[in-house]
This record gives C-alpha cells, structure tokens and sequence, in this order.
C-alpha cells in the first residue's frame, strides 16, 4: 500500500518526461510523522538556535544533510536539512544576509519539516495524515513536511529517498539535541570548520549511528551545460561588428537570475530564469529574456552580441557580479573590445528588475 502523493516527474528536462522513482510505503510515511511528532515533544528550539548546525549523514546515499533548528522565536517551528556541502553553502549565504528575499526562496537545497497550523496544510497533507489515522489539534501542531529545490516552487515529498533521510535526520537531531540540551554550544561547528555529524554503521548485519566531526566536503563543480552559440563565433563576424558600431560612452550591466515569479500548472511549478542588460546611464532594458531552469544555461553572450548587431552599438564597458557571468561573455568581450568588470553590485539593473517585478 501507498500513500497518495502527487505523481514526481523529472527535474531538468525541456520536455519533462515522466519517470517512476520509488515511492515512500505507508509504513515510511507512519515512520516519518513518528519522528517528527517525538521532535516536536522535544521542543529542542528552546535551547537550541540557528547556530547549533550538525549532520546527519543518509543511511542509504551516504549524503549529509546540515539540520537546523527553528523555533528560538516562537514564530517558526521547524527542523530544515540542507543537502550536501551545495546546501550548507546556500544556508550560510542566507544566514550572512548575502541574499535578498526573493533569492532564500529559489537558492535553497533543503528537506524542511515544520509544524502549522490546520489551514496551511494541502489535500496532499491532510490525505497521508488521514491514512495514517492520526490526530493532531492546536496551533502549530500538524506536520508538513516539504523539499525545496534550487529554481522551483517548495513540493511534497514524492520519492522514499527523501522520506527516509527526512526521518533519519529528525531521529538523530532528536537524539543529539537531547544529549546537549545542557551544553548545546557543543553542537557548533569548530573554527576550522568541522561540525557535528552522525553517521550510521552496519556491522554482522547490525546497524547502529555514530557521532564523528567531519569537515563538509567540496565536491568537483560540475559546471552548468551552456548553449554554445557565442563559441561558435568566428572572428570574421565579431570584427567586422566592432568596426561597425558606435561606441557609447556608458557601460551595460548584465545579469542572469531566477525571477520569484512561478510558472506552470498541473506539475511541480518553476522560477523561470531570466536574463537583463541594462544601460547603467539611462536604466534603459536593452534586453530582456525568460528561460527554463533546466537543461542548458542561456548563452549570455550569444544574447550580448544579438543586442549589439541589432542596436549597432557596444558600450565601453560591461558589468556583472561575478567572474562566471563574465567567462561566459568573455569571446564577445574580447571581439568587441570592451571590458568586463566584476561589481558588487549593479544599481540600474537592480532598479529595472524591481520594476519588473511590482508589474506582476
């Protein structure tokens, strides 16, 4: 027997073809409403903030997730799991205030178990709690449970996968929380970076957790695929553009970002990616673009160099937050000799995507 939830699809494919992952059973489902009620009853938010982070490694992928306690406020009750050395990263971003608002949303790699009131559950909720034949009352009593996704809209948990590490991981934070409620500062990462994790052991068919420290491992970035028409470039057509257009004297700032606008209907919806060059003068949008966040990357160069043929002009320099952005203009840049800058922060492009965004 199963619990009903919504039918998963595949991430990071144009046509979204389906594919069947394994689906949690109905006695996982009961394993995970256990773990998270015996939390709740722990009430570890009152000695424990969103400082103390520790691990708690997947007993099937071998995968960490970083918990994090919320609840110190009394306005959150929730035990977030950041996925991997990727997630971990995204939350200390959030943490330093690197992120805007509307960035924590799309940036985030976490399972999240909370604690809501009725009304913010979904049928997809209240149907599992329903099978289960569980009871819950009062404010801020009912589990949810949900996975959030770099570029998509927060979703049920669909797979076992994520089941199983949700319910390891609310299991272990109970446990370690329960030993450190007298010391929980022993539960903060060292100066050099270690942190707290526990890690299951199977021995003559036995299986048991232990308590390491262990660094977060870096992983080799695998870059994103990017569609390759500005490579395709050849020198011929870059020079005869730089003799043609007109050098402004202004500069052009360019970003790729997700817009916290979802898209789609029916299947899990999605924060498309959209791509701005803006004069850094005027803050006029020279050019604007939507594309889906799976798949390939748009080529913003390709997108750079179709602007400069269609306006005939180029400006002196061109701005970006970061070194990644420029690498992928970089053969336009050089063709048209214009200079990439690397800036903290890009004021007019800034001003146009706010704009843009209050017209939604």
């Amino acid at each position: 027997m199963h619990a009903k939830t919504p039918e998963p699809y595949r991430f990071g494919n144009k046509s979204k073809e389906r594919f069947l992952i394994k689906p949690p059973t109905i006695q996982e489902w009961a394993a995970l409403y256990d773990a998270a009620v015996r939390f709740k009853k722990l009430q570890c938010w009152n000695w424990l903030t969103e400082e103390h982070v520790f691990g708690v490694q997947h007993p099937d992928t071998g995968e960490i997730g970083y918990c994090c306690v919320l609840g110190r406020l009394g306005e959150v009750f929730a035990l977030n799991v950041y996925r991997g050395t990727e997630g971990l990263k995204g939350m200390l971003r959030m943490a330093s205030g690197e992120l805007r608002p509307d960035e924590m949303m799309v940036a985030q790699s976490c399972l999240m178990a909370s604690f809501e009131d009725r009304d913010q559950l979904e049928k997809e909720d209240t149907s599992i709690i329903k099978q289960l034949g569980l009871k819950f009352r009062g404010a801020k009593a009912w589990p949810m449970f949900r996975t959030y996704d770099p570029g998509f809209v927060p979703w049920f948990l669909t797979g076992r996968e994520q089941v199983v590490f949700l319910t390891a991981a609310l299991e272990q934070a109970s446990l370690l929380a329960g030993q450190h409620a007298k010391n929980p500062d022993a539960l903060l990462p060292t100066p050099d970076g270690e942190y707290v994790v526990r890690v299951p052991e199977t021995s003559g068919g036995v299986s048991t957790w232990t308590t390491r420290r262990l660094k977060p491992q870096e992983k080799a970035r695998k870059a994103s695929p990017v569609r390759t028409e500005s490579t395709a470039v050849d020198e011929l057509r870059l020079g005869r553009l730089h003799k043609a257009v007109q050098k402004l004297p202004t500069h052009w700032e360019v970003d790729l970002f997700h817009a916290p606008i979802p898209v789609g209907e029916g299947e899990r919806p999605y924060y498309p990616l959209m791509l701005l060059i803006v004069d850094g003068h005027s803050g006029q949008i020279l050019h604007a673009g939507m594309f889906e966040p799976w798949g390939e990357r748009p080529d913003i160069g390709y997108e750079l160099l179709e602007l400069a043929e269609r306006v005939q002009a180029a400006p002196r320099q061109v701005w970006a937050l970061g070194e990644e952005v420029l690498a992928t203009l970089e053969p336009v840049l050089r063709g048209l000799k214009i200079r990439g800058v690397v800036t903290d922060e890009l004021p007019a492009l800034e001003e146009a995507r706010l704009g843009i965004l209050m017209g939604f």
